[in-house]
C-alpha cells in the first residue's frame, strides 16, 4: 500500500488526500494490520508526529466499528503491528515501551466507540 506525504495530517492518506480508511471495508482484520503497520512505520521514521499517529490511529478504531470488527479484534490487530514494525529488542533504544502502546490502544478504542 502506498501513502502520499500526509496531505490530510492523518497518516494515512492516499494519494489525492482521501483516506485510505474511508474504502470498503476488509473482510478479516488483516487489513488493519496492514494499515497499522504503516502508521507505525510512519512513526517509527519520523514522518508524523504523537499528534497525527494519535489521530490516525483513532480513524483506524473508528473504521474498525463502521467494518463490524470486533473491539478485541482490532487490539489484537494492533499488537501484532507493533511486534512487526517495533520488535521487543529495539522497543528501549526507541523510546517506545508499554506506555505508548496502551496510548495507542486507548487511541483506536476512542475511534472505535467515538
Amino acid at each position: 500500500m502506498l501513502l502520499d506525504e500526509n496531505r490530510s495530517g492523518d497518516g494515512i492518506s492516499a494519494p489525492g488526500g482521501e483516506s485510505k480508511i474511508s474504502g470498503s471495508p476488509p473482510p478479516n482484520p488483516h487489513g488493519l494490520v496492514v494499515w497499522l503497520m504503516t502508521v507505525l512505520e510512519r512513526y517509527t521514521r519520523r514522518e508524523i508526529d504523537d499528534d497525527q499517529l494519535m489521530k490516525a490511529l483513532q480513524k483506524v478504531g473508528s473504521y474498525a466499528a463502521e467494518a463490524e470488527i470486533l473491539p478485541e479484534k482490532l487490539i489484537i490487530a494492533l499488537k501484532v503491528a507493533w511486534g512487526q514494525v517495533v520488535p521487543r529488542a529495539g522497543r528501549a533504544a526507541r523510546g517506545m515501551d508499554d506506555r505508548l502502546l496502551a496510548r495507542l490502544v486507548t487511541a483506536c478504542l476512542d475511534g472505535y466507540y467515538e
